[in-house]
């Protein structure tokens, strides 16, 4: 069987101990190339079938266009895009060219992800309260850097990409937003709200970790912890509260390894393709929104 030829686009730490060895375990893939600005040209004449791109959050836009101009399929860390017009440009190409653009939120491949879908399928969801705050990192982070995007479109971004992934829902709910601002919007928070259903989303730094989602049914409230961040193989409970009743699953899985078998299996198929740009498309347009409604409270 003909090779999957990948080259790798920033194989910093988090690269090195959470997403090669999971490459590494799928014998379809071949390793072709990892890019160093001294091998550019080099790197962009080899003949690569997906380049998975995991370099500071800030030249995310600029790789992918120069992957795409190149016919490569890509698979990009968030944030996929934080500038409208050149994600409209990305999207574009993507489509003229019938390439794979993907956006890597890991999360929805953990086998509790699955679950919470089983679980919600056929029953009316009331209320959702989902959140992602961390403890102060070193201000020297990522996060902290306003070129980054912040920690909005690293960390507000899981939260709110429920609203694309598990409700799929339509661009037309009530909306209000603010935040702690200080030009990286450090904490903050949205709620969307429909005639039936409330989400509450909160994110931020400087404070108790919090890494859950809790869903309130008609029939039952679910609840799981590390439900967005998590490594390989932890162990995340899935929690069911039903009146009297109360059941618990305890979970490990490898999101990581799961997430490249799926982009194997399917990069070639044009619904997948058409699939991730409507995913891509529709997760960004709501962080713009809630980023521009939000009220802003400077620090």
């Amino acid at each position: 069987m003909k090779k999957i030829n990948f080259g790798i686009i920033g194989d910093g730490r988090h690269f090195k101990k959470n997403i090669r060895p999971e490459i590494q375990k799928i014998d379809d893939i071949k390793i072709l190339g990892v890019y160093r600005r001294e091998n550019d040209r080099d790197f962009f004449n080899k003949k690569l079938d997906i380049v998975y791109i995991s370099c500071d959050s800030g030249m995310h836009e600029h790789y992918i266009l120069k992957c795409l101009q190149n016919n490569f399929n890509v698979m990009c860390e968030k944030p996929f895009s934080t500038n409208p017009k050149k994600l409209k440009k990305i999207i574009e190409i993507a489509k003229k060219k019938n390439l794979l653009i993907f956006e890597c939120f890991m999360y929805k491949y953990h086998k509790v992800f699955k679950l919470l879908e089983r679980y919600l399928k056929n029953k009316k969801i009331r209320y959702i309260y989902a959140s992602l705050k961390i403890p102060s990192l070193n201000h020297s982070n990522f996060r902290y850097k306003n070129k980054n995007g912040g920690f909005f479109w690293d960390t507000a971004v899981y939260p709110i990409s429920l609203e694309t992934f598990l409700l799929k829902k339509k661009l037309k709910s009530k909306i209000t937003s603010s935040m702690v601002h200080n030009k990286v919007s450090l904490i903050g928070n949205v709620i969307i709200e429909d005639k039936n259903l409330l989400r509450i989303y909160k994110w931020g730094e400087n404070q108790k970790y919090e890494n859950s989602i809790e869903v309130v049914t008609n029939k039952e409230t679910f609840y799981v912890n590390k439900f967005f961040s998590k490594r390989k193989n932890d162990k995340i409970f899935f929690e069911i509260f039903k009146r009297s009743k109360y059941k618990i699953f305890k979970l490990r899985d490898n999101h990581f390894l799961n997430m490249f078998r799926v982009v194997t299996k399917n990069y070639k198929k044009d619904d997948f393709k058409k699939k991730n740009i409507t995913y891509i498309k529709n997760h960004f347009t709501l962080c713009e929104k809630i980023f521009k409604k939000s009220k802003k409270m400077s620090v």
